[in-house]
């Protein structure tokens, strides 16, 4: 059998190398396309955080509040324990 020579090799790998990258592109452009559990490609909707912020720092708010109680009734609790009754 002749070899082709390094021309011909360099070629091939080329080609393959291109179609492997366009290839790679169409296959991620079919799994969005098909995904379910993702939103639309073209849908337009904004999304807003704001809510989620201010339930964020509500919730810190909150359990800041309960640690400030929880502390001051440990003290008071201390404080009565020398005490007899």
């Amino acid at each position: 059998m002749i070899p082709l020579g390094w021309g011909w090799a360099l070629l091939v790998w080329g080609y393959a190398l291109a179609w492997f990258l366009v290839s790679d592109r169409v296959k991620a452009l079919a799994y969005r396309v098909l995904d379910r559990t993702a939103a639309p490609l073209l849908a337009k909707t904004s999304v807003d955080v704001t809510p989620a912020l201010a339930s964020e720092s509500m919730n810190t708010a909150s359990s800041e509040a309960a640690v400030k109680s929880a502390t001051s009734s440990e003290s008071t609790r201390c404080s009565d324990f020398g005490r007899s009754a």
